[in-house]
């Protein structure tokens, strides 16, 4: 997953968006706003996920639980911080990396 920086307003866009998880979250997010992830908890909790790894300006891996009527899951989430200057983010690339619990609970 490729998400794009933009600074005034700060925002992070999804550029690129995978099969596996546009079929997790039953939307392709491809040019969306993470601002439009449901529910709105899950959305304020990768936004501060992503902000932390722009003003750290440095890989970051992040545990994620996502709980939902239909599914569990519990995974971790790497994201790096990408930069055409090396000083500032214009983009994170990110990629789950392994899955502890999946399923209907």
């Amino acid at each position: 997953m490729l998400i794009d920086v933009s600074y005034q307003p700060l925002g992070f866009v999804y550029r690129v968006c995978g099969s596996g998880i546009a079929r997790a979250h039953s939307k392709d997010y491809a040019g969306k706003s993470v601002s439009q992830l449901e529910p709105l908890e899950f959305s304020r909790l990768v936004w501060q996920q992503y902000l932390d790894v722009v003003n750290g300006r440095e890989p970051r891996l992040h545990g994620v639980t996502f709980s939902s009527k239909a599914r569990y899951e519990k995974y971790q989430r790497l994201t790096l911080p990408l930069s055409s200057d090396g000083l500032i983010a214009t983009s994170c690339w990110r990629s789950r990396l392994k899955t502890e619990n999946s399923g209907k609970q």
